[in-house]
């Protein structure tokens, strides 16, 4: 018989690279080089550089609002192709397309994924929904309550943005709050 673990040889254990004093360790390092070179101010100092002479930002947000305004347009664009006689057979090409490079596997595969985390990636946006939702109907109570209270009085400082609660739109007690914007003019005589 021969007993166990005799002619193996053991393996020590494996530490995980991602442990908690690696993840200390790896933070102390990128602070210490940051602080000694100053690489991030460098970096966006030339992340700025590059921005402001290619202008990446600006054609960003413009690429981002134009997908926004016209992805509705193509979407049903796309959908009636499909629907077309020519837009099967172009579906089942671009499936057998996908299908021989191996794509289809890795999208299939990411969206496996996605349907697995997608409960941690929910939870907070269904958290602040809550909350939003919490904060509209208690701003509602109060409306109602004010209405009841004041009558006919409560409907016309809604009519005028609540001048009647502070005697300003918005119910400001005096100059210009933090949260609205105001404007300043001065009138100048043309004379």
């Amino acid at each position: 018989m021969v007993e166990a673990g005799v002619g193996r040889r053991q393996t020590p254990p494996t530490r995980c690279p991602l442990s908690p004093s690696s993840v200390a360790a790896a933070s102390r390092f990128s602070s210490d080089l940051d602080a000694r070179f100053r690489l991030r101010s460098r970096v966006r100092s030339a992340a700025d550089t590059v921005d402001g002479r290619l202008g990446v930002r600006r054609r960003a947000r413009a690429l981002a609002a134009d997908a926004k305004r016209l992805g509705p347009l193509y979407a049903r664009r796309t959908a009636a192709f499909f629907r077309s006689e020519a837009g099967g057979p172009t579906l089942i090409a671009i499936l057998f397309v996908l299908a021989a490079t191996g794509l289809l596997g890795r999208v299939l595969r990411f969206a496996l994924l996605l349907w697995w985390l997608a409960p941690m990636l929910l939870l907070p946006l269904a958290a602040a929904d809550a909350r939003r939702a919490a904060d509209a109907q208690q701003r509602e109570a109060a409306r109602t309550a004010a209405r009841a209270k004041w009558g006919p009085a409560a409907a016309a400082a809604e009519w005028f943005g609540g001048a009647a609660r502070g005697g300003r739109p918005g119910g400001a007690k005096g100059g210009a709050s933090g949260s609205e914007d105001a404007i300043d003019v001065e009138w100048q005589s043309l004379d």
